[in-house]
């Protein structure tokens, strides 16, 4: 239990899913270890599930510099954090940090066993943006949580405990995009209230977790509520010197993303009428990455509306939909580069965006919405063409097998120098079918 510091005091619990059973094993190990450097306050209680990955696996990454100081060991184990540092609790062997089911599981357990006010879940490893997220690279083949399997796990930790989690920290790459906070603002029975993400593509490093939670504590000790809380945590981080970025707060609440829908699907059906090219439109400011082109909707939409008329409206639609979003950091703060802030997925041609439709098009944020049949560039302004998939229900879906391309890519960004052949070579090594 936790300890009331006198009214008018909160009491928070910050449950940190570390998933390190992969090439970022390293940084997540760090991250968390700054944890066991501070006396935990009487206000907020930290507990951890951390992963880490065999060395052998890190080192084909990440070669010798993968290696971290500390302790040596590998598995899946989980910590409370005390006045003394990280006390161990319990050895999950090599539990699979991919599979919703798993990540249920901790947030259940750690609110259970150590009730508070309010709970904030941390979770830390890579990204994909609607790919997916906290890959796991220590099963017999490398697997990763799809987003309907993050959606599902928060779902049932909201039907198991009653309690809604007050702040998510997801920090993962291409966590910024639109289409991940729609899913979340429309998950049922709404289990989360606030998103917390690093801008764009996140430091390989974690975030000052530990500066994180020491603002919730000074926030809790003064009474603060969520949000007074929210912008504290969002402050304390943005104002550190860091090797990580900054971060946004998101307002998950639905009706703003519903109206922030709407004017995307209005976006899209003047580009459709009008003819105007998404690339035309952005230059030089387009981000073109082949593996996971983004746009920055808000500069994207202005440049839209300056250079046409009749787009004004969706624009101010969207501007006014962005300000509730977003309530922290003020747009005015936040940097203008295109891939960073509130994005959206804009890929260069046609044909890369058939290679994500099927995962695209499962979103709730492309059903009754025209923005796909933009992106498939088929001349199609047809609001049913995708239809709404459906959520709900108690079922935790498996976690997601990751294609070889996506291996053999992560390995080439690690090791620019090696052939699609070479990185295939390495990766057998480690008894992976590629």
């Amino acid at each position: 239990m936790l300890v009331k510091c006198g009214p008018p005091g909160k009491t928070w619990t910050v449950l940190v899913y570390a998933n390190g059973n992969n090439d970022m094993e390293p940084e997540i190990y760090r991250g968390i270890q700054a944890f066991g450097h501070k006396p935990a306050a009487d206000s907020t209680r930290v507990v951890v599930q951390l992963g880490r990955a065999p060395q052998r696996l890190v080192r084909t990454f990440r070669g010798h510099a993968g290696t971290p100081d500390g302790e040596q060991w590998d598995g899946v184990r989980r910590y409370v954090a005390c006045q003394t540092g990280l006390e161990q609790v319990a050895a999950l062997g090599r539990a699979n940090m991919a599979d919703p089911a798993a990540l249920a599981d901790f947030l259940c357990w750690g609110a259970a066993n150590y009730p508070a006010d309010y709970v904030m879940a941390i979770l830390s490893g890579h990204g994909a943006g609607f790919i997916g997220l906290l890959t796991d690279y220590t099963q017999p083949y490398p697997m990763l949580m799809s987003v309907k399997g993050l959606t599902a796990a928060l779902r049932q930790f909201r039907r198991k405990t009653g309690q809604r989690c007050a702040i998510l920290v997801v920090d993962a790459c291409y966590m910024n995009m639109i289409e991940i906070w729609y899913e979340l603002a429309f998950t049922p029975t709404r289990p989360v209230r606030f998103l917390l993400t690093p801008l764009g593509e996140a430091s390989l490093e974690c975030l000052p977790y530990d500066v994180l939670v020491e603002a919730l504590g000074v926030a809790a000790g003064r009474g603060y509520g969520v949000r007074r809380s929210l912008a504290a945590a969002v402050a304390a981080v943005n104002g550190t010197d860091k090797t990580s970025g900054d971060v946004l707060a998101v307002n998950l609440a639905a009706d703003n993303f519903a109206l922030l829908k709407a004017a995307v699907d209005e976006l899209a059906g003047f580009i459709a009428s009008s003819g105007v090219r998404l690339e035309a439109v952005l230059g030089a400011d387009y981000r073109r990455s082949s593996h996971y082109p983004l746009a920055n909707l808000l500069h994207f939409s202005r440049r839209l509306a300056a250079s046409c008329p009749d787009c004004r409206s969706p624009y101010s639609a969207l501007e006014g939909a962005l300000g509730r979003i977003i309530p922290v950091p003020p747009y005015a703060a936040r940097p203008k580069l295109a891939s960073l802030d509130a994005s959206i997925f804009m890929p260069v041609t046609p044909g890369l965006y058939r290679c994500f439709a099927a995962d695209y098009e499962h979103l709730l944020f492309a059903a009754g919405n025209r923005w796909p049949q933009i992106l498939r560039d088929d001349g199609s302004a047809d609001r049913e063409a995708v239809s709404r998939p459906k959520r709900g229900g108690t079922t935790l879906p498996p976690p997601v097998a990751m294609s070889p391309e996506s291996l053999v890519y992560s390995l080439q960004e690690r090791s620019p120098d090696l052939t699609a052949e070479q990185a295939r070579q390495k990766l057998r090594k480690l008894g992976w079918r590629i």
